[in-house]
């Protein structure tokens, strides 16, 4: 498979600089629309505060002015005030939530680094990795070519999803190459274990 590309056991098909899957939009978030993405994440905050200020101006009104509950048009009635308040709860959680999604995809593209790639970054540094290099060394990100690049590049649609810009010292397989040493390592930590007897799912001791 091209670098970057992962398999999704959702969607059943491989995604180029695969991100993540999405359930908002029953799909993959990767090369090919990652910029679109974030650029949904980034209209949903304002929507929802414009939704805000509107709807609280509204609650403010009718709770706290005299007399403009008859002066509307439209009679504002007390399931149409606590519906109003139930709207500013879910406006204030959406923008927060959403919010910080859109930070996180931002500094992940800051850094040219999928949820995965930084999944794999920490584990790459962890000190166990580390003494099977070098205790000295720390692996650096390979496609990290510096923050305005890496936005310009996702952001803009840049590439063809399986060729990537690289630092100085790395080409286009670095970041496999060290992947594919901790799965090694992951299957030589192994232990196997020989099933004595047949057993169910159930635990013994729970009485089940």
């Amino acid at each position: 498979k091209a670098p970057r590309a992962h398999h999704c056991s959702i969607c059943r098909r491989c995604s180029l600089r695969m991100d993540h899957h999405c359930p908002w939009i029953n799909n993959c978030v990767g090369h090919s629309n990652q910029s679109s993405f974030v650029r949904f994440l980034f209209h949903v905050p304002i929507g929802c505060v414009h939704a805000l200020v509107l709807m609280s101006l509204c609650a403010y009104r009718a709770l706290f002015i005299k007399g403009f509950v008859r002066r509307t048009y439209l009679p504002y009635t007390p399931p149409m005030l606590l519906g109003t308040l139930l709207a500013i709860g879910l406006a204030t959680g959406v923008t927060i939530s959403v919010g910080f999604l859109l930070f996180v995809q931002l500094r992940n593209i800051a850094r040219n680094a999928t949820e995965i790639e930084q999944w794999i970054l920490r584990k790459a540094n962890s000190s166990s990795r580390r003494r099977e290099r070098d205790p000295n060394t720390r692996f650096v990100h390979p496609y990290d070519v510096g923050c305005c690049a890496n936005l310009k590049f996702v952001l803009c649609d840049e590439g063809d999803g399986i060729e990537w810009p690289v630092r100085d010292g790395c080409d286009q397989y670095t970041f496999t190459r060290e992947q594919l040493a901790q799965k090694r390592s992951k299957r030589d930590a192994t232990v196997p274990y020989a099933v004595k007897r047949d057993y169910a799912a159930a635990c013994d001791y729970c009485g089940v």
